[in-house]
């Protein structure tokens, strides 16, 4: 436990709430199934990493081009609202320490309502209306997020925790809103 406690004044002296929130929740040994919901400022930070710009751009493509597929294939669909959301994929390890450490690997996932506009009788674009959110899951169970030598003790340390039952893994899961606007499609 020792060990564990100096990784959580660790990760608060550096400012990493986010991961010493996580800790804390892991320690507290919740009842089993119980979630942790990321708070919207730790949302924030998991948006801001260059890591998740990146995937979040892959995802709006692939949204925006299941959206022209769709009205393409049904003319109804246009002016229409249609939720658009794309399968769950991997994510991390972020370039941000505190995401980092409270994170490690994750899933992300992003959901969109979109609204394609009628094309114009001039053959120009498509555009849409496109209203996104981000989705993440993750299982925590304190492993392999601090490196070298300290990391292994930590993990073997709180598979010990867990073991005794003293610490229990849980599912955490987060959403935040990325952005509403106006999109030619491809």
């Amino acid at each position: 436990m020792t060990e564990v406690v100096a990784a959580r004044m660790d990760f608060a002296h550096h400012g990493w709430d986010f991961a010493a929130d996580q800790l804390d929740f892991y320690l507290a040994n919740h009842e089993e199934g119980t979630r942790y919901t990321i708070r919207d400022r730790d949302m924030r930070q998991v948006l801001a990493t260059s890591d998740m710009r990146g995937r979040i751009e892959n995802a709006m493509s692939e949204i925006k081009t299941n959206a022209k597929r769709a009205v393409l294939a049904n003319r109804l669909l246009y002016g229409m609202t249609m939720e658009i959301t794309t399968d769950w994929a991997p994510a991390g390890p972020s370039d941000n320490e505190d995401v980092h450490n409270a994170l490690g690997h994750y899933w992300m996932s992003v959901g969109a309502d979109v609204v394609v506009a009628r094309p114009a009788d001039d053959g120009s674009a498509l555009s849409a209306l496109i209203t996104s959110r981000l989705y993440v899951s993750d299982f925590y169970y304190f492993h392999g997020t601090v490196g070298g030598t300290m990391g292994a003790e930590l993990d073997r340390a709180c598979v010990w925790l867990e073991e005794a039952g003293s610490a229990r893994s849980y599912r955490a899961n987060g959403e935040a809103d990325i952005d509403c606007r106006s999109e030619t499609l491809p």
